[in-house]
């Protein structure tokens, strides 16, 4: 059965800090990331952010909330940029917009360290990064998809970080990946074996290649993640959908670019 690497966070922690969930040493869990990312195509994270990171985030989210920050997330870019309720639910704030707190630039300077770990390993050419805050109402979700546009190559690299407190399976939500049979996931879970359609102690679980509409995908096998708080899955090029909240879900969704070679 296929199951999602696995790193904890915790492993990359400075053992001569009190703070048992702080990671401090970005650049070994960015090279793990990366050798992940090029065996698999995907990783998931426990354990990162910490929790009073995530805390703190969330905390900035709902504030921006109320502020009435946060504007309807379209699809596509430049002539093609449409606001569609029907392939995607969430409300948006850039981490670079001056609303943010501080908390925002702290956590993007921990992930311009695993982007440059990332690169070192893999040579991609990684120059500069994007990401938002995502809250997706209850009865929500986002549609089979992949991050890159059709008229850019840019995007190289995503990553989600969850930022919910207490999610349950039943409160839906979750990531759906897209996985093409013959990869060799086995799996090394570091939270422990997960079951086919039941969410494991990690979030994660396996599926088969049944598409989101019912229909079969022998080309495709399916792991959802459930959207933990604390957790972050990296991933590539892989087709993805978040599948409708039952409650409201927070997120930070961000993606990793190289220099535009965008056609004209």
């Amino acid at each position: 059965m296929r199951t999602l690497p696995t790193l904890d966070a915790r492993v990359f922690a400075d053992s001569s800090t009190s703070r048992e969930d702080e990671v401090t040493d970005f650049t070994a869990l960015g090279e793990a990331v990366a050798a992940h990312l090029e065996a698999h195509g995907a990783c998931w994270i426990a354990h990162w952010p910490p929790p009073a990171m995530v805390a703190r985030l969330r905390e900035d989210l709902e504030r921006l909330q109320t502020d009435a920050a946060l504007g309807e997330a379209a699809v596509g870019r430049l002539g093609t940029h449409l606001r569609r309720s029907d392939v995607r639910g969430d409300r948006t704030c850039w981490l670079d917009d001056p609303r943010c707190g501080t908390v925002a630039a702290d956590y993007l300077s921990a992930l311009t360290r695993i982007r440059a770990a990332i690169d070192r390993r893999l040579f991609l050419g990684l120059v500069e990064f994007e990401a938002h805050y995502a809250a997706y109402p209850s009865g929500t979700g986002y549609a089979r998809h992949r991050d890159r546009f059709r008229d850019s190559d840019a995007r190289v690299v995503s990553w989600v970080s969850y930022l919910n407190a207490e999610w349950a399976a039943a409160d839906g939500g979750a990531l759906r990946l897209y996985l093409p049979n013959g990869d060799n996931s086995s799996g090394d879970s570091s939270s422990g074996d997960s079951s086919s359609g039941n969410v494991s102690s990690s979030g994660i679980s396996s599926r088969d290649g049944s598409n989101h509409d019912g229909s079969n995908d022998d080309a495709v096998e399916t792991i959802e993640l459930a959207p933990i708080g604390g957790s972050m899955c990296f991933l590539s090029e892989l087709e993805h959908e978040v599948l409708v909240a039952h409650r409201e879900r927070y997120s930070i969704a961000g993606w990793m670019r190289r220099r535009t070679r965008d056609a004209f």
